[in-house]
């Protein structure tokens, strides 16, 4: 279990060592799909394969190990070819910083950083601040001191990624949901937890109004990383809703008048038996999305 933990924190190389203490034949299936994971995450790509051959033998129908056995080979070709430099912006911190949006000369972010409230908010698992979602302008390469975006976009809870409509008079956020309860004997007892998506509109005053659920949400499953098409009608996102192919799948749905159709599976050439998230749709129409089960060098690649 420590090795699992230390996984989910991204401590791959701690992960790596402790599945490595254990005999291969002791770990469950999970726990040696996860050991793979790990050597993957570290670049040992060549002993992940041995690990996936193994894990294969016991789950011949994973198509996850179909799709990763002997993936060296596409891994050497994607190292091989073009790279890119990247520079870190200065507005990082140090918890976790994701989902930046640009629109309209900012950048709206996901943060985990302590906001320097007088109420804090921490949850157990990782004892961190929970999730806000902060805004920066940049101006000749340098960018403000990151603020909170909205008191409307910050519950008791997580909050974001954002998306915005073309115009900018609509955006969408997830949120996460908690109905932990206390019962008669004055026991905390768990509920549901999941993720939702919201709808905002800015005001006149330039405001934005109390973010309304869509209708599709569940208390069953969760709906996030919302990305609005160029034209405003089509949404994508990620949930594990059930008729999943993997653990998150990607979805989408058409607006019809004030409302939303049924949501729609992407199909299997986009998700995998893993999970996919964070969808991106460009204006050309092209689909960007992270994804742990595609072949990619390890732990979500852009696809």
């Amino acid at each position: 279990q420590l090795a699992v933990a230390y996984l989910k924190v991204s401590e791959t190389v701690k992960s790596e060592n402790t599945f490595a203490s254990v005999a291969m034949d002791h770990l469950s299936n999970d726990q040696l799909f996860m050991y793979a994971q790990s050597l993957k995450y570290n670049g040992k790509y060549a002993e992940a394969d041995r690990v996936i051959a193994m894990y294969k033998e016991r789950n011949p129908e994973d198509g996850r190990a179909t799709e990763l056995l002997n993936s060296l080979p596409k891994i050497e070709k994607i190292l091989a070819e073009e790279r890119y430099l990247i520079d870190e912006v200065d507005f990082n911190s140090e918890q976790s910083d994701f989902g930046p949006v640009a629109y309209n000369g900012d950048i709206y972010f996901v943060s985990a950083r302590d906001l320097d409230y007088i109420i804090k908010r921490e949850y157990a698992w990782k004892e961190a601040p929970y999730l806000n979602v902060l805004k920066t302008s940049e101006k000749e390469g340098l960018f403000s001191n990151p603020k909170l975006f909205s008191t409307e976009m910050r519950s008791m809870f997580h909050d974001g990624p954002v998306c915005f409509s073309k115009d900018g008079n609509e955006l969408y956020i997830t949120r996460n949901i908690n109905n932990d309860f206390i019962d008669a004997n004055f026991k905390k007892k768990k509920g549901y937890n999941n993720l939702i998506i919201l709808k905002s509109e800015k005001q006149a005053d330039g405001s934005w109004s109390k973010p309304e659920e869509l209708p599709f949400n569940s208390n069953a499953y969760s709906c996030g990383h919302a990305c609005l098409s160029s034209d405003g009608n089509r949404l994508y996102f990620t949930s594990n809703m059930p008729g999943s192919i993997g653990g998150t799948d990607i979805y989408y749905v058409d607006k019809e008048g004030d409302s939303w159709s049924t949501p729609v599976n992407l199909g299997k050439d986009i998700n995998t038996e893993g999970d996919e998230m964070f969808p991106f749709i460009h204006q050309s129409g092209r689909l960007y999305f992270a994804s742990n089960g595609h072949v990619g060098v390890g732990g979500l690649d852009i696809f």
